[in-house]
């Protein structure tokens, strides 16, 4: 408890603009991406953890990234699972659950969301578990359940056989979700093998 609490101080100790990323950023867990922060800002420009209007995200995202790197909270990473994407990644998984706690729950499900559309973009079968999780976590039970089971597929092709078979589980019990569960917005990326 003590250890939360010394890094929900270091948290509330940063500028607006680190603080917000942090909080952004603990949507993708441990790792991070720059344009899926990006991503997520642009859901509430002006109103979320990240208080800058649409004009300066871009930069308030690269001040409060510079600002997390001098904090020495996170790091950038030299390589990336996505090209063209800068990779970061913060310095303990606790301090990303402790961001995580801080972001206000009534933007929970929108930033994930958002972080599902920027994974479509890359829609490789090794992130469709990430993207179904995001989903999920989004709101999108049906199409979390498709990708859910692409991603047991996926395992299943490379012999991961008890996770493939956690996969199809999981799709089985979101399939079974209310049926006014929302879609997601068609940009083909759910089509993806």
């Amino acid at each position: 408890e003590s250890l939360i609490a010394m890094l929900q101080a270091r948290l509330d100790s940063l500028s607006p603009d680190a603080r917000g990323v942090a909080l952004l950023a603990s949507v993708m867990g441990r790792v991070f991406w720059v344009g899926a922060v990006l991503a997520a800002a642009r859901q509430s420009p002006g109103t979320g953890p990240l208080k800058a209007h649409t004009d300066a995200l871009e930069t308030a995202v690269s001040n409060g990234l510079a600002e997390l790197v001098r904090a020495e909270l996170a790091f950038p990473r030299a390589g990336s699972m996505f090209t063209g994407e800068q990779e970061y990644i913060f310095k303990h998984s606790l301090l990303s659950e402790v961001a995580y706690s801080l972001l206000p729950l009534k933007f929970r499900r929108l930033y994930h969301t958002a972080v599902a559309q920027w994974l479509g973009k890359f829609a490789t079968p090794d992130f469709a578990a990430t993207m179904a999780e995001h989903l999920e976590r989004g709101g999108f039970y049906s199409d979390a359940a498709q990708k859910y089971e692409q991603a047991a597929h996926y395992a299943q092709t490379l012999g991961a056989m008890d996770e493939a078979e956690w996969l199809q589980e999981r799709a089985g019990l979101l399939k079974m979700a209310p049926a006014d569960a929302r879609s997601f917005p068609d940009t083909g990326m759910l089509h993806n093998p």
